[in-house]
C-alpha cells in the first residue's frame, strides 16, 4: 500500500516505513503462508492459541520465549463471548491467494517501489525472512540508494517492530530531518 500511495503522490508524506516487504515476494515464503492462512484449527485456551501461533510462526521467530508466544497469540486472537480465543483476522485472506496467486500478489511491483525514491524511506528487514529475500533487498538499495535498511537479527517475516533494533531504527528515522 505504501508503494502504491507513493506512486500516486497525492499526499506529501514525511516518509515511508516498509516492514519486511518489497516489490517481490519470495515464493518460499508465499508457499509457507499459503500452507496455513485461513486453515488454522480452533483453539480452546490461550495456551492452545500460543502453541498454534508458535507452530505456524516459529520459522520466523526461532528464539521466542513462551511469554513472547503468548503475547503474539494475543495479537492474533480475541476472546469470544465465552472467553475462548478466536482468530481476529479475516481467514478469507487466503481465498484470493488460493484462487489466483498472481492477482493476490502481483509479480512485479518494481515501478511502484521506484516511487519511494521521492520520499525518505526505511526498510525494516527480518534477517531470516522467507518473504523478502536478501537479493531483493540489495536490488531495492540499488533502485533507491537513499533508502535506509535496518536488518533485524534472528527475525523472519515480519518483525513485530518492538525489537530493540526496529525501535532504534524507527526512532532515528522519525527524528532525523528528511534527506531530500
Amino acid at each position: 500500500m505504501a508503494m502504491l500511495m507513493a506512486a500516486q503522490q497525492r499526499y506529501p508524506y514525511a516518509g515511508i516505513i516498509l516492514n519486511d516487504i518489497g516489490p517481490e515476494i519470495h515464493q518460499e515464503g508465499l508457499a509457507r503462508l499459503k500452507s496455513y492462512a485461513g486453515k488454522s484449527s480452533p483453539v480452546k485456551s490461550w495456551e492452545d492459541a500460543a502453541a498454534q501461533t508458535r507452530r505456524l510462526n516459529e520459522v520466523a521467530f526461532p528464539h521466542y520465549s513462551q511469554q513472547q508466544w503468548l503475547r503474539f497469540a494475543r495479537q492474533l486472537y480475541a476472546e469470544n463471548g465465552e472467553g475462548v480465543p478466536v482468530l481476529s483476522y479475516d481467514p478469507g485472506i487466503a481465498t484470493a491467494i488460493e484462487r489466483d496467486p498472481n492477482s493476490a500478489v502481483p509479480e512485479d511491483l518494481w515501478d511502484l517501489f521506484r516511487a519511494t525514491r521521492e520520499f525518505p524511506t526505511l526498510l525494516i528487514h527480518g534477517a531470516i525472512s522467507d518473504i523478502l529475500h536478501s537479493d531483493c533487498v540489495k536490488q531495492m538499495q540499488k533502485e533507491n540508494p537513499a533508502m535506509r535498511v535496518a536488518e533485524i537479527d534472528g527475525i523472519g517475516h515480519a518483525p513485530m517492530l518492538d525489537e530493540p533494533q526496529s525501535l532504534s531504527a524507527i526512532r532515528k528515522f522519525l527524528s532525523d530531518k528528511p534527506d531530500r
